[in-house]
């Protein structure tokens, strides 16, 4: 209780037209005492925040997105930035969860579901300001499976954006390109190349090949139940959003990766929703298949019509 009205007094205390700059403070604090080592105290204060913040909103995500960096387990930090991704799907947050998922699955071994998040981030998120960090990211795991072709191309792709200011990140790009001394990079320039921090056409990275099919195929879509029957049907949801025009977003992206997105409901929460199945092993399925592809979701039940 001390924690959580601490993390309200900080708020307060900014001013009434300076929210932004008060979560922020709050925030700042809360990693502090994480980085001193008193991770219970700082983790509290974060909790405090999601507590304070409405279900959907902006706020709720940036309080998940703490939350998951100053989580005590991977599983942890796993769970928020799933959360953020799947429930604030049109949160600039989602860009930074996604990155992160990609690190801990690299960190756990597991390559491919890295490369998958990866994929997914730059696929829908290409002038997003983690281009660069996406790419250095991308070539760390090719170099990983051995694809030292592909895994050029990525770099030389974040060398080509990684702004001069990000000193860190640049160093470390240099320093693995090393790698690719004498190695014919895969890809051409599709088109004149700007300067370091700008979204110009950038190197066209070749990964291993990928499925980009519809995780569920039209002909495994079952029909809505006839006027007559009572009995429900499933499908996958992907995301919830407080607006139709962040819906609309969401399934305009989702429909460009080849899946058949729709918008369920009239009034918030709009929800975005993937097929309809007779059972719900059908959409665990369905939904199984999606996450093997890096698409977040659950199956939800559709009230009978």
């Amino acid at each position: 209780m001390k924690l959580y009205f601490l993390a309200a007094v900080l708020l307060i205390g900014v001013g009434a037209d300076a929210s932004a700059q008060g979560s922020d403070a709050v925030y700042s604090r809360a990693q502090a005492l994480v980085s001193e080592g008193q991770g219970a105290q700082g983790r509290a204060i974060v909790d405090s925040m999601y507590r304070l913040s409405a279900p959907g909103s902006g706020e709720r995500a940036e309080a998940l997105y703490w939350r998951g960096n100053l989580a005590a387990t991977a599983a942890d930090a796993e769970r928020d930035y799933r959360a953020i991704v799947v429930d604030h799907a049109t949160s600039p947050r989602v860009e930074d969860a996604l990155l992160r998922l990609a690190q801990l699955e690299l960190a756990r071994g597991d390559r491919d579901a890295s490369l998958r998040h990866l994929q997914r981030l730059a696929a829908e998120f290409p002038n997003s300001r983690h281009r660069a960090r996406t790419s250095y990211w991308t070539a760390r795991v090719l170099f990983d499976r051995s694809d030292v072709p592909a895994a050029c191309a990525a770099n030389a792709d974040a060398l080509v954006r990684v702004v001069a200011a990000d000193i860190e990140l640049k160093n470390q790009i240099e320093y693995q390109q090393q790698r690719c001394r004498g190695v014919a990079v895969a890809g051409t320039p599709p088109g004149p190349v700007g300067p370091p921090g700008t979204t110009t056409a950038p190197l066209r990275v070749v990964p291993p090949p990928r499925d980009v099919r519809p995780s569920i195929p039209l002909d495994t879509l079952v029909a809505p139940p006839a006027p007559a029957s009572r009995a429900p049907s499933y499908s996958v949801q992907v995301a919830a959003t407080n607006t139709r025009a962040g819906a609309q977003t969401i399934v305009n992206r989702m429909t460009a990766r080849g899946y058949q997105a729709r918008i369920d409901g009239t009034s918030a929460p709009f929800r975005v929703r993937v097929g309809r199945y007779a059972t719900r092993a059908a959409a665990n399925r369905a939904l199984a298949d999606m996450k093997a592809k890096g698409q977040d979701g659950f199956v939800a039940i559709i009230d009978p019509r």
